[in-house]
């Protein structure tokens, strides 16, 4: 699935799920923002992929690529993921959840995201999440 423009998820309640069984990918591109709305979750989910495929299926495909969160829940709970460019918007209060296993499947900011907290906005993490050099 690819990502032009704006595009927002929205719907109390309502879970976006991206369940990955092979080449399918989310990308959002350039000048491209996929925003998900209040009482949302935006649920990833990288099982039956090869392990170095897990977490890169969801792509911020440029430096102007947004996720904006906004009072919702992102789970990456089963492998994690991994942003390593573009910009990641929180806003209000924000849940996200990462692997408590192992660090392989933390949820992971690299240097080259951009994560803005905007005023007021409050993250709640459940799990790990790492912020870093991604390692190639």
């Amino acid at each position: 699935m690819y990502i032009y423009d704006h595009v927002v998820i929205e719907g109390d309640g309502h879970e976006f799920c991206q369940k990955n069984t092979g080449e399918n990918s989310l990308k959002v591109f350039a000048d491209s923002t996929l925003m998900f709305d209040r009482n949302t979750t935006f649920s990833y989910d990288g099982t039956g992929l090869e392990a170095a495929d897990r977490k890169d299926r969801f792509v911020l495909g440029a430096a102007t690529a947004r996720l904006y969160l906004n009072g919702c829940t992102l789970d990456a709970s089963a492998y994690g993921l991994d942003f390593t460019q573009g910009r990641i918007v929180i806003d209000d209060k924000v849940t996200v959840k990462g692997s408590s296993d192992t660090a392989i499947y933390d949820l992971c900011f690299y240097t080259a995201a951009n994560v803005d907290m905007l005023a007021g906005a409050v993250l709640d993490v459940d799990g790990n999440i790492s912020y870093g050099t991604k390692n190639t």
